[in-house]
């Protein structure tokens, strides 16, 4: 009795905190390496395909459709859709490029690079484009619709530019490795730095909510969230879980916040101005590494991912019980004990019914570096040593994958 009163009441508190859900409605992987997706305003999907250029999707609520493909090189990373329809890539090592779209295929239209690594792009309402450089910072063009012209450019100093997004009055942040947040304002020739931020972790996206909330995924730092006054920056939330990557992050008309964590799948939010709270989580463990994630113009939720392509979810409220629950909170992963260690640790977990396990371990750049276990075990309570004796100091991470659950803790190797 004291068992199924525990199972019982664990469900309802789950339920309780996590009252909406995600549902996997289908996948499109045409090889490449998904990192950026963009939605123009008639519903066609733009994929940045590292590797494998550009392609344009259809998606009709169940079923995408490959409309276009063109592939000029370089590393496609970032995506934008300018009002225009226009399209700009970001193209890391090959800087940046322009495309029309007729419906089923991509003309260049203009090409520019000032060196640098071209990882995000961003458009002005007033149709200046905005890209985040890497170690060459910020630049800004203007787009005659067959050349660029680099107008203005600033140095993010320390770090490296990563994203970038402008909002309704022009003020453009970027989230910058290494080094937090910034904001600049552009006149049409100078970008000036206006505000930093920096709360640790390595600020990888940035997106705007339609308050003008700042939201930053942090990679390891997780979630912030940041208010503007025109000089300075407040942060206003924090949130991190499972030790997860935070990359990509986007939120919807009603305020919900998406993040593409690397090894933890996706993760919506809910924000009161002062808080987080996890409202739903989806992982699948056939991908990993999810890097981007957009809003449909029907409200999907498009997650790419860098080994699999891109998954289309629905996210919704529920009602009632999960009668799946009471499995899936039988499952654990304990904090590996010792923590800082040198060189060995053990590591505890759960299961309530004989399954496959696997854990595998990554360093602190999402690389996999050892797997520890992967094979059938039965129900109960198992340990495994982890030995460390030929990796260097660092942060890592450790995962466990059984059936539909996962989840990822964090261990320090300390010599």
């Amino acid at each position: 009795m004291r068992k199924v009163f525990l199972m019982f009441f664990v469900v309802i508190i789950n339920n309780y905190a996590q009252p909406h859900s995600f549902n996997k409605i289908n996948k499109i992987d045409d090889g490449g390496q998904a990192h950026g997706v963009a939605v123009s305003s008639d519903g066609t999907i733009f994929l940045a395909n590292w590797s494998d250029g550009l392609r344009a999707y259809s998606y009709d609520g169940s079923s995408f459709i490959n409309t276009a493909h063109i592939d000029n090189g370089g590393y496609a990373l970032g995506v934008a859709v300018g009002r225009d329809g226009t399209i700009f890539i970001a193209n890391h090592d090959d800087g940046l490029r322009a495309y029309s779209y007729d419906g089923s295929s991509f003309t260049n239209t203009a090409h520019i690079n000032d060196n640098g690594y071209a990882n995000e792009v961003c458009v002005d309402p007033d149709g200046t484009i905005f890209l985040a450089n890497g170690s060459d910072g910020l630049r800004a063009y203007s787009y005659n619709g067959s050349s660029f012209t680099n107008t203005a450019h600033g140095d993010v100093e320390d770090g490296a530019a990563h994203g970038v997004a402008v909002d309704s009055n022009g003020t453009i942040y970027v989230a910058n490795d290494w080094d937090g947040l910034r904001t600049y304002s552009y006149n049409g020739s100078s970008l000036v730095n206006t505000a930093h931020i920096d709360n640790g972790g390595d600020a990888q996206g940035v997106c705007i909510g339609s308050d003008g909330t700042i939201f930053l995924a942090n990679q390891s730092d997780g979630l912030r969230a940041y208010n503007y006054d025109g000089s300075s920056f407040t942060n206003t939330a924090h949130i991190l879980d499972n030790d997860a990557l935070a990359y990509g992050v986007s939120v919807n008309s009603e305020g919900t916040i998406f993040i593409a964590n690397w090894l933890d799948g996706l993760r919506s939010y809910n924000y009161d101005g002062s808080s987080f709270t996890n409202t739903a989580h989806s992982y699948d463990e056939s991908y990993t590494f999810a890097y981007g994630v957009a809003i449909g113009s029907d409200g999907t939720i498009l997650l790419v991912t860098k080994n699999d392509g891109m998954f289309a979810y629905s996210y919704s409220g529920t009602t009632g019980i999960d009668t799946k629950g009471d499995i899936l909170d039988s499952y654990s992963l304990m904090q590996n004990y010792p923590n800082p260690f040198n060189p060995t640790t053990k590591i505890e977990f759960s299961i309530p019914v004989k399954s496959n396990v696997e854990i595998k371990v990554f360093n602190a750049l999402g690389m996999e570096v050892a797997t520890l276990l992967d094979e059938h075990k039965q129900a109960g309570t198992h340990n495994i040593e982890f030995n460390a004796s030929n990796f260097s100091s660092g942060i890592y991470y450790y995962k466990i994958v059984s059936g539909k659950y996962s989840e990822i803790k964090k261990m320090i190797l300390l010599r």
